[in-house]
């Protein structure tokens, strides 16, 4: 025991030494809190450091899977534009500043020397006197799938979202945030018991106060929170209570329950505690280091489902490297030993860097090894049903910007799992113009391949996108051909989309999509709708 614990000490001093001796970005992650067509919305603005022009990767499970640019920028919100994506982007994806494509305006540094001109008691008391801030976004969604197929699966659904802030209440830092929606589904048939043919999928993602001012000792958040400040957090119906120390250093506790993530619902069978710290150093016009460390424990029944270390440091510096990495070693007790035969596991590493050599190349890798645990409340099952085995996965990534206003972006990547018969393989070109004819038509095209345990294909697609400032509209083909390993069957799907999204008046808009759908697998239309208010 005393070797293993040598080991995973060792391990954690060496990070710890890695990471001091790099520099990382100072705006810090956003999230992003709304989707319309072709516009993405982020949670923060101006009040981090954002400005229009800035670009930034969207993250998920620590992987980018897009890339967006700042157009509109508020305090406490930001609008952006797509300039490539690999996957869907979703709400609750994490945005990570990357680099800024503008220099700071005149206007910008006199604001700034303004503001730095005005002593801080004046500041401190015109912002105790400003009025209650509210902002945010409440729509109704409407989408309905005509299935012609033999399937002849028909599928309507409404939704109504809600996402709130509401910023300096009663005059001071103590801010309301709330995210929710109500979703009601109807579909031709039941699919099974899980599935019935009407049903209600009502989510309350947030709802908290949260007292995070920057030059005050103590912070504080409590409620149901999404918390960012280490990935592994992840929801939480609890407190987190944080102590500022200087503008570098921060620790804090956190503690709750976990929520019932099927259904959103409130649950009291398993809580979550730990401690972390942060440290922050720089600015990120020229260099920046963060470093998390964290130590967590979950429980079920006074049962321990999982206590572990959490590790993560991000670095940038001006001459263009950029590194995320991250760790998380288990330490096992009770039946997590007896079923491990380990003290100690290193559960998942992960790996991202990226190198840009000017301003037309950049180049990343990333490496993912992340693995799945085993909680309490299953250890009954059949372990094959949760399997530790390591997966492992590579990918590469090439940025080019050419000059006429088009960028291109390469990657590759390949994934295996123990025991899988062959590895798995996917790759992808996406190449976008922009000012294309006019500044404000962008052309898009993109190719993906991939072959996997069970089947292998490719995917084409094109769009075209004209936005003339809050109202656009575009099209895009796409097309879907892959081959059953098993059958040598080949089959083959496409479709066309139109969509629009137009401002109506006094932050009312409108927008909505249209797909056509043909081929092997699918055959139909459907229609996405939705009306809006921002306020």
């Amino acid at each position: 025991m005393i070797k293993s614990f040598n080991r995973w000490f060792f391990l954690i001093v060496l990070n710890l030494i890695f990471a001091a001796s790099l520099l990382a970005q100072a705006v810090p992650d956003t999230k992003v809190s709304y989707l319309s067509s072709g516009s993405v919305y982020l949670d923060y603005g101006s009040n981090i450091g954002l400005k229009t022009g800035d670009r930034l990767d969207i993250i998920r499970n620590g992987n980018v899977i897009a890339r967006i640019e700042i157009t509109y920028l508020a305090s406490a919100s930001a609008s952006c534009k797509i300039i490539s994506a690999q996957t869907e982007i979703k709400v609750g994806d994490t945005a990570r500043w990357i680099e800024r494509t503008t220099e700071t305006t005149e206007s910008d540094t006199v604001a700034e020397v303004r503001t730095r001109m005005v002593p801080e008691k004046q500041q401190k008391a015109k912002r105790s006197a400003s009025n209650t801030r509210v902002r945010g976004v409440f729509s109704v969604q409407w989408y309905h799938r005509d299935d012609q197929s033999a399937a002849a699966m028909d599928f309507d659904q409404w939704n109504a979202r809600l996402s709130l802030r509401v910023q300096n209440m009663w005059t001071s830092d103590l801010n309301l945030r709330v995210n929710t929606r109500a979703r009601f589904d109807r579909r031709t048939h039941a699919l099974g018991t899980n599935v019935p043919e009407e049903e209600w999928r009502n989510r309350i993602y947030w709802i908290a106060l949260a007292y995070e001012p920057a030059d005050k000792p103590f912070n504080f958040q409590v409620g149901r929170l999404a918390s960012n400040k280490f990935s592994g957090l992840g929801y939480l119906d609890g407190l987190i209570l944080q102590h500022n120390i200087g503008k570098s250093f921060n620790w804090g506790i956190f503690g709750g329950l976990q929520p019932d993530m099927s259904s959103a619902d409130f649950s009291s069978d398993m809580q979550k505690y730990g401690i972390y710290s942060t440290f922050r150093s720089g600015t990120y016009s020229a260099t920046y280091l963060q470093t998390t460390l964290a130590l967590a424990g979950s429980y079920t029944a006074g049962k321990v489902n999982r206590e572990y270390a959490y590790f993560e440091f991000r670095m940038s510096d001006k001459s263009g490297w950029r590194i995320n990495h991250s760790m998380e070693i288990d330490y096992n007790s009770s039946w997590r030993k007896s079923y491990s035969g380990n003290t100690f596991s290193l559960t998942s590493i992960y790996f991202s860097g990226s190198y840009k050599f000017n301003k037309w190349l950049t180049t990343g890798i990333g490496y993912d090894n992340r693995k799945n645990y085993l909680t309490y409340a299953y250890y009954s099952r059949a372990q094959e049903l949760f399997n530790e085995a390591q997966r492992q996965s590579l990918r590469g990534d090439i940025w080019i910007n050419i000059p006429a206003e088009m960028s291109v972006s390469l990657r590759a990547g390949v994934r295996e799992g123990q025991g899988d018969a062959r590895k798995s393989y996917n790759y992808g070109l996406t190449m976008v113009k922009s000012n294309l004819i006019n500044k404000y038509l962008q052309a898009t095209v993109g190719f993906t391949g991939f072959q996997n345990l069970y089947n292998h294909g490719i995917s084409p697609s094109a769009s075209l996108r004209f936005q003339l400032g809050a109202i656009s509209t575009g099209t895009a083909y796409g097309a879907y051909r892959y081959t059953l390993d098993s059958t040598d069957k080949q089959r083959i799907n496409q479709y066309m989309n139109f969509n629009f999204s137009v401002p109506v008046w006094s932050g009312l808009y409108l927008q909505g999509q249209y797909y056509y759908d043909w081929g092997d697998d699918m055959q139909g239309h459907r229609v996405l709708a939705e009306l809006g208010y921002r306020f």
